[in-house]
């Protein structure tokens, strides 16, 4: 009777572990990851002085700004020299919501703090994201980057873009 109760509780197990595994999402995002991904590659296209790269991080919606390409040259040059920080700590925050059982939205906010820099200089960076919005697809991607020096001036890229709607979707 025990070696049969044994033997039912794997077998259940094992058909949970089927079911649970069916309903993982193909094309799951994790914010963390894309988020981490996205603050090296902005402070690789700083540090390059790239602004074609550092634009192509931002959202066709941003890109439409007649203001962008000014703003990308300003900030490379404000942001002093190459990062010479080894393992810079980056925070990300995200939210999102779901419809039916699939992500209709995901938005990050990352800040990467105290960027050294060959020229001796200091910076925190901040960005604002979207890395999926089904019903918007012009602003998946970086709407807006703050550039901060040790002095506390702050230089913007771009400008913070909310989709059209927060709650219903």
């Amino acid at each position: 009777m025990r070696r049969e109760n044994i033997v039912c509780a794997i077998i259940v197990s094992l058909i949970i572990i089927c079911i649970l595994a069916g309903c993982y999402p193909e094309n799951f995002i994790s914010s963390d990851v894309e988020g981490e991904k996205m603050a090296k590659d902005l402070l690789g296209y700083l540090s390059e002085d790239d602004a074609d790269g550092l634009k192509s991080m931002f959202c066709d919606r941003a890109k439409e700004s007649p203001e962008l390409d000014r703003q990308i040259e300003e900030a490379l040059i404000f942001f002093e020299g190459a990062v010479i920080t080894e393992d810079p700590h980056i925070l990300v925050s995200s939210g999102a919501a779901m419809d039916r059982g699939r992500m209709t939205w995901i938005d990050i906010s990352a800040s990467i703090d105290g960027i050294r820099t060959d020229e001796d200089k200091t910076f925190d960076i901040g960005f604002n994201a979207y890395l999926l919005c089904v019903k918007e697809k012009d602003i998946v991607g970086i709407s807006v980057v703050y550039i901060t020096n040790k002095n506390g001036e702050i230089y913007t890229i771009g400008e913070y873009i909310e989709k059209a709607s927060v709650r219903d979707d």
